[in-house]
């Protein structure tokens, strides 16, 4: 017994019991022996009737039994033991993972003995170039992590919950633990065999799982969690925190300690497969790395900049990180020194890797390529200066910074703004509904919904795109007071040629519902991400469904007018309609978008205030006319003639991604996804872009017509990449093999 042995010829007739056998091609050709026990085994050649250990590292094993945790062979095999696969590497010492999904053939005879056939490698010119939609709900992804085989799958929900996957992110079931259905989930780490994972919390604590995401346990202090890594094995996990330290687990992230760092805004974390080596990436600061499992950390110098993501290779010697703003640097000496790709300067936000490094992909907002009829990457359209109901007659966007925002490729009509796409490819859209006007009584508007999607354009095609604007607040007139006005939707809409105020001639990518103007006593309407309006505040008139506008009451004398959909205006309530807008004390009715998208005119008084461009209503004498309803791709109901009223109802909202086309707030913009009142709507359209690369993360090539994800995670091998969309679904690919390869084989018998 003992604990090294280094020789040139071993021969063990019995037993041999050691912690680190040494013996390689240059020492000794052959190890010869009737049981072998130990923990770690280099040699070139070994023969034996049985051998039991954790790790066996070498060119030609001849053993009748196989008991291991981990294989590696040779520099370029992938092994099929007990039902498992392992992988390889620079040192291929890997864990093993689920069978059929290697670079391996595997035989098995009836006799229980095996025959083990080295593939060819994967061809990597498909790797990250095509991709396919999961089973899975459009929702606020966050995060996305994946095992070493790609079978088992785990992303997080940005306000929602825990979703897992045991087919290769094709198929996805959300976790029923409870706690887990409602956090602001900011990362997700998983282990090689998929067994382990943690979850963080941003404002909340850290989670683990050792089912594969099935349950999970809450762990750690509730702090600003950032992000979380984990090493191969599960065991050894490290995570940041936004504003304070670094801390560290070595018992499967169940108990957390904090390291000797400095409070500052960590980013992002990774880990090596050992969990010995680790760096970490700070928002404004530098790159800082760790050679100890997360105890201690030395700043590497580099410059200081907006870094956002950071990955590792198994094992810890390569690294890439983003800037957000900048380019993709790399390192080959675990993080301790860097060097810039030189990739343009873009909105990089996630990166990740194969288990050696060589492998990688990274998502941006882009600029358009060459191929561009201009340049473009992300832009955002307002209402140019324009207030009350009618939207902009003229653009007033800087042209020295966008030249191509003007004619032709930006146009005016009506307040309705016409965008030229430049190029093919997928753009995320964000739409925010304007906010509700006050009222003079000092009531607080409501709130428009900001929603996003992905969505694929073609060049040449023509977006229009009505920008909701505030609902006017209410004001003293005639010696009363006025309700506020409804807040615009937001739209943006595919012409597809035709008459304009047809609606075959668009195709409904995304509207944001504007929310409610006030009344005389709080109460009032937000904006909703359901396709229908909502009632009033009292739920007296229901809000429109399936485009239409919001109800009133038409006949008597009992409410406001409802606001604009898509397809119709709202209904215009009888004070209003009888009286007309020189006379009348309530709002009237929003316009639709089919009609023009006018807002509401506010009462006749002077007090009440108008509806906002994009479908509001108008607000009434707010004694007993209550604030006008938002306009949405379905209009808010009137609010009824009651004493001391309050507001009309919110407008709703439309995504051509979403279940049964309703939307999802981005909980990441505004106040956890809504705009303030008496706050003008805006759209905001990028192009977004994933970029591989193919030598360790030293230069860079753009993948046409691909989704800017939320995040992104590859396999050990990159046969199997997932990522998931913000305000989308989730998407796979997988890196196509050749035929089997009839070199390189390895049998076990």
């Amino acid at each position: 017994q003992f604990s090294t042995l280094t020789g040139s010829t071993l021969i063990v007739q019995s037993t041999l019991t050691a912690s680190a056998i040494t013996i390689n091609a240059t020492s000794t050709n052959t190890v010869t022996f009737s049981t072998l026990t130990g923990s770690t085994i280099n040699a070139f050649s070994l023969t034996a009737t049985t051998g039991t250990y954790s790790t066996l590292t070498c060119s030609t094993a001849n053993i009748s039994t196989i008991l291991p945790s981990t294989i590696g062979v040779g520099a370029t095999f992938l092994i099929t033991s007990n039902g498992t696969t392992g992988t390889n590497g620079t040192t291929p010492q890997y864990q093993l993972d689920v069978t059929g999904t290697a670079r391996m053939a595997v035989t098995e005879f009836q006799d229980d003995s095996v025959s083990i056939t080295k593939q060819a490698p994967l061809d990597y010119s498909t790797f990250g170039q095509l991709w396919t939609q999961s089973i899975a709900p459009n929702a606020m992804w966050s995060a996305i992590g994946i095992s070493a085989n790609g079978q088992i799958q785990i992303a997080v929900v940005n306000g929602g919950g825990i979703w897992y996957s045991s087919s290769y992110g094709k198929n996805w079931l959300q976790s029923a633990t409870a706690g887990t259905t409602a956090l602001m989930w900011s990362a997700v780490a998983v282990s090689a065999n998929g067994t382990f994972a943690s979850a963080t919390v941003n404002g909340g604590g850290i989670w683990y799982s050792s089912n594969s995401g099935q349950t999970w346990t809450s762990a750690a202090t509730s702090l600003a969690w950032s992000s979380v890594a984990v090493s191969a094995s599960g065991q050894i996990q490290v995570a940041c925190v936004n504003g304070a330290s670094i801390w560290y687990s070595s018992n499967y992230g169940q108990t957390w300690t904090t390291a000797n760092t400095s409070s500052l805004t960590w980013s992002s974390i990774t880990v090596s497969a050992s969990g010995q080596y680790a760096c970490a990436v700070v928002n404004g600061g530098s790159i800082w790395y760790s050679s100890n499992y997360g105890l201690t950390w030395f700043s590497s110098g580099v410059a200081n900049g907006a870094w956002s993501a950071i990955t590792m290779s198994a094992s810890g010697q390569n690294v890439s990180a983003t800037v957000n703003g900048g380019s993709i640097w790399y390192s080959t000496t675990y993080g301790q020194t860097w060097t810039s790709s030189g990739v343009a300067s873009s909105a990089w936000n996630r990166i990740c890797m194969v288990s050696s490094g060589q492998y990688q992909l990274a998502a941006s907002i882009a600029s358009a390529p060459a191929a561009a009829t201009y340049t473009f990457s992300t832009f955002t359209f307002t209402p140019c200066g324009a207030t009350g109901r009618l939207g902009p007659t003229s653009l007033t966007y800087n042209t020295t910074t966008y030249p191509w925002a003007t004619t032709p490729y930006l146009t005016v009509s009506a307040g309705i703004q016409r965008w030229t796409v430049p190029v093919t490819g997928y753009y995320q859209l964000t739409a925010a509904g304007a906010g509700g006007g006050n009222s003079y009584s000092g009531i607080t508007g409501g709130r428009g919904v900001i929603v996003s999607t992905t969505v694929l354009l073609l060049q040449g095609q023509v977006l229009y795109i009505a920008v909701g604007q505030k609902g006017v607040n209410g004001a003293f007139s005639n010696s009363q007071s006025g309700s506020g006005g409804g807040g615009g939707g937001s739209y943006i809409v595919l012409y597809t040629g035709g008459v304009i105020t047809n609606t075959a001639s668009y195709t409904k990518l995304l509207i944001a519902g504007g929310g409610a103007g006030a009344g005389i006593i709080a109460g009032v309407r937000d904006g909703v991400v359901t396709t229908s309006g909502t009632a009033d505040f009292t739920n007296s008139y229901a809000g429109g469904t399936n485009g239409g506008g919001g109800a009133a009451a038409p006949g008597t004398n009992g409410s406001g007018s409802g606001s604009g959909g898509f397809l119709t205006d709202g209904t215009t309530c009888y004070n209003f309609a009888t009286s007309g807008p020189t006379t009348s004390a309530s709002g009237g009715p929003g316009i639709s978008f089919l009609n023009g998208a006018a807002g509401g005119y506010g009462s006749a008084y002077g007090n009440g205030g108008f509806g906002g461009f994009g479908g509001g209503a108008g607000g009434g004498v707010n004694t007993n006319w209550g604030g006008g309803a938002g306009g949405g791709y379905s209009g808010g109901g009137g609010p009824p003639v009651v004493t001391s009223a309050q507001s009309g109802g919110g407008g709703g909202s439309y995504d051509i991604n979403g279940t049964n086309n309703a939307a999802t707030l981005n909980t990441s913009l505004g106040s956890s996804g809504y705009n303030p009142a008496a706050t003008d709507g805006y759209v905001t359209v990028s192009y977004a872009q994933l970029y591989s690369s193919s030598n360790y993360g030293a230069s860079w090539t753009p993948i046409s017509a691909q989704f800017g994800p939320a995040a992104i995670a590859v396999s050990s091998t990159g046969q199997y990449s997932s990522m998931c969309v913000n305000t989308g679904g989730i998407y796979t690919s997988i890196t196509a093999g050749p035929s089997l390869a009839t070199s390189g084989t390895l049998s076990i018998t």
